[in-house]
């Protein structure tokens, strides 16, 4: 377990929003995130929402076609996850996800210095 201050979250939650506008998101796209509840979460809530997008926690206990059900119906252009999750539960399905422009993933501490860590390409 890791405690994170106010003043840190307000930094990684910029961060990210600045990431996200790095990445061409514009205002009202939609961020999806799944991962458990782990900081990470936290600050792409926060920043998604600080970038002006509209953001959905997805329940990681779903299997692969509501995972993928939902971010198709929401049109989601970003998706928040960790490797593992990425790994079971989108990569095989990854092409049917027409909207899903980004995929930002979260790797172990041990193999990342800070987040955001790694981003998968586009198709």
């Amino acid at each position: 377990m890791r405690d994170v201050s106010f003043g840190e979250l307000a930094r990684l939650t910029s961060r990210f929003a600045n990431v996200l506008r790095t990445l061409g998101v514009q205002r009202g796209e939609r961020v999806f995130v799944l991962t458990g509840r782990i900081p990470e979460l936290y600050v792409a809530v926060l920043g998604g929402l600080k970038a002006g997008c509209v953001v959905s926690p997805l329940f990681s206990a779903f299997g692969p076609e509501p995972i993928a059900t939902r971010l198709n119906i929401g049109e989601g252009a970003v998706l928040v996850t960790t490797d593992g999750l990425y790994a079971r539960k989108v990569a095989k399905l990854r092409d049917t996800l027409p909207t899903l422009r980004h995929v930002l993933v979260r790797t172990p501490r041990a193999r990342r210095p800070d987040w955001p860590a790694r981003r998968i390409s586009p198709r």
